[in-house]
């Protein structure tokens, strides 16, 4: 069986390392959120998006271990 390569998961792979990195940066800032102002609404924006990135990296690395044919037992 030939080896193709799926450049568009790899892609996926990208944009979700991405938006990880994105949720480590809101995560740690350590911003107060009891005012509600546009640096706020941003700051959640970067958690949520990241969070999102953190199950597209779950899911695509799934993926790829479901598709391996080696077993390690």
């Amino acid at each position: 069986m030939k080896n193709v390569r799926e450049s568009n998961l790899d892609l996926l792979k990208i944009i979700s390392i991405l938006l990880i990195i994105m949720f480590h940066y809101a995560f740690k800032s350590g911003y107060d959120f009891t005012n509600f102002n546009i640096n706020a609404y941003v700051i959640k924006v970067m958690y949520y998006f990241g969070e999102l990135g953190v199950n597209l990296f779950v899911l695509i690395s799934g993926y790829f271990m479901c598709k391996k044919k080696e077993v390690f037992f």
